[in-house]
């Protein structure tokens, strides 16, 4: 996203990855005014996703959207949380060509 020559307009994000909790997009939307969809991956889902992507990009919009609410939730899972908090630590680290991810549960 940091690239002179970007031209990424939005994002679908994987709804079951977000069990725990899906609000650290909202600072990634803020910096990088493009849209994030949480979603699932059945046809339905992708496709209201998208949709939600293209709504918002139209609008000359950026938000975090929630597609997927029978699994993600803003807020989370708070039984997850405190379990991964048990087994994981917080750091900052490489993520596949994002650059450094600051204050990743690792």
């Amino acid at each position: 996203m940091q690239m002179p020559d970007n031209r990424v307009q939005g994002f679908l994000a994987a709804g079951h990855l977000h069990g725990d909790r899906f609000s650290h997009y909202s600072t990634f939307v803020d910096e990088f005014k493009v849209p994030v969809v949480v979603t699932g991956f059945e046809p339905l889902d992708l496709l209201t996703g998208l949709t939600n992507v293209f709504v918002c990009w139209s609008h000359g919009g950026h938000s975090l959207r929630n597609q997927y609410p029978r699994s993600a939730r803003l807020e989370g899972n708070m039984h997850a949380q405190r379990l991964i908090a048990e087994v994981y630590r917080v750091a900052t680290v490489p993520w596949r060509g994002f650059g450094l991810i600051p204050r990743v549960v690792w």
